[in-house]
């Protein structure tokens, strides 16, 4: 025997098919768990999924939120900026007109005007506007008889004491007062209103009755809409009633 020669080893020992098959199947569920830890489910790609169009729904959500509240915000704003001009608008038009009035129950008062008189009273009509007062007039109702204030004057049934002129209102325009004097006390003014012909006619509105104090109070509505004159006439009592001191 040659001496070099390796001595005879066994064979590899050979599994039975069994076995080799049971081996093999052992590795393959290794194999696939492997696999099935390293590649996520179906279901979790499904939560994923689920997961982020939540975030990103929360997200909008917010993201809406914020932006109508700051529209709502701006809007409020807006709204703040249009109100308030309005209510000082109307402030001022309500203090404007309680003036009128006032100036027009001083006037009933009144048989003449005094310098001092005149003054204060032009004072009051350089705030007042026509858009204070003429919603005003309107509203008051006309009476159902109209007299011709020159035929009365003819007639003496009235006799004009006193003119006031000079007096600016609603920024630049003309006022005047005009006092006359009831010479016939069955001559009730408070139900009569007076009227003149012409072009530049005049139709006059009671705007405070003798019944309630005072003077009657009249002013002409026609001049007042058409050029924006104010003219007032006071209707003295018979007996008469001097200005207040």
């Amino acid at each position: 025997m040659n001496s070099h020669t390796l001595p005879n080893q066994p064979p590899a020992e050979e599994l039975p098919p069994t076995a080799q098959h049971s081996k093999n199947r052992v590795q393959l569920r290794r194999t696939g768990a492997s696999t099935e830890k390293q590649a996520p489910t179906q279901l979790q790609v499904v939560l994923t999924i689920l997961l982020t169009a939540v975030a990103l729904f929360s997200a909008e959500s917010l993201y809406i939120n914020r932006s109508l509240e700051s529209s709502e915000l701006r809007v409020k704003a807006d709204l703040l900026n249009i109100v308030t001009p309005i209510k000082e608008k109307q402030a001022e038009f309500k203090f404007q007109l309680d003036e009128f009035k006032l100036l027009v129950s001083l006037l009933s008062t009144k048989s003449a005007l005094s310098p001092e008189d005149k003054e204060s009273v032009n004072s009051v009509l350089r705030r007042i506007s026509y858009e204070d007062v003429e919603p005003y007039v309107r509203e008051k109702p006309k009476q159902a008889e109209a007299r011709k204030l020159f035929q009365l004057k003819q007639d003496n049934e009235i006799t004009q004491t006193d003119l006031v002129q000079g007096l600016v209102w609603d920024g630049d325009r003309p006022a005047q007062i005009r006092f006359i004097r009831v010479n016939n006390p069955a001559l009730d003014l408070n139900k009569i209103d007076l009227y003149s012909d012409g072009p530049d006619g005049c139709r006059s509105k009671v705007l405070q009755s003798s019944k309630q104090a005072g003077n009657t109070v009249q002013v002409c509505e026609a001049h007042l809409n058409s050029n924006h004159n104010l003219e007032f006439t006071v209707v003295v009592k018979p007996e008469g009633i001097r200005h207040l001191e």
